[in-house]
This record gives C-alpha cells, sequence and structure tokens, in this order.
C-alpha cells in the first residue's frame, strides 16, 4: 500500500504539541503511534475508494491530482487523530492559556 502521507506531514499540521515539532518514542502520541494512524486512516480511505469503484492504489504518477487530494485528506485526518488522542488536561479554553 502507498503512503499517502507522513509523520513530517503531520507534524507540520500538530508538530507545535511536541517539543521540536518531532514526534518521537518520548512523546504523546509516539512515532509509532503516528505511524499506526496513518495506516489507519489509509487502510480507510482505500476501502471507501474501493467500495465505489476506484481502482486502488492511487499512484502518483498516473494520478498526481487525486494523489494530492488523498495525501491531504490523509494528512488532515492523522491530524485529527492525533487531536484527539490527547488526553482532556492538554486542552485549554480560548483566552484562558495564561493564568
Amino acid at each position: 500500500m502507498p503512503t499517502y502521507t507522513s509523520e513530517t506531514r503531520v507534524e507540520s499540521l500538530v508538530g507545535d504539541l511536541v517539543a521540536g515539532r518531532d514526534f518521537g518514542a518520548g512523546t504523546v502520541p509516539n512515532s509509532t503511534q503516528i505511524g499506526v494512524f496513518i495506516t489507519d486512516i489509509e487502510v480507510e480511505l482505500e476501502a471507501l475508494l474501493q467500495q465505489n469503484g476506484y481502482t486502488v492504489p492511487v499512484v502518483q504518477a498516473t494520478d498526481p491530482r487525486a494523489f494530492a487530494y488523498l495525501q491531504a485528506i490523509a494528512t488532515y485526518g492523522v491530524a485529527a487523530v492525533v487531536l484527539r488522542a490527547l488526553p482532556a488536561e492538554a486542552y485549554t479554553e480560548p483566552g484562558q492559556e495564561y493564568p
């Protein structure tokens, strides 16, 4: 299965959650979990495409526009899962960031 997104692309969206904008072994979520999130999102995307009659995997060289679209969707999806993985205590109300 091709990879439509990467940890680096996800870090570009939500990397500010961890020191140095770099998910690693000691971050929440960690790099291994990010990899699982990527796989889960991409499997779901390809299943939906297949159910609707599309050929998978979408290959960048064959259909660059569709690949770019899937790349964006996968990245946004993983970023959303990363945010959902954070403990509730990690969130602050807007305007309440500082004491």
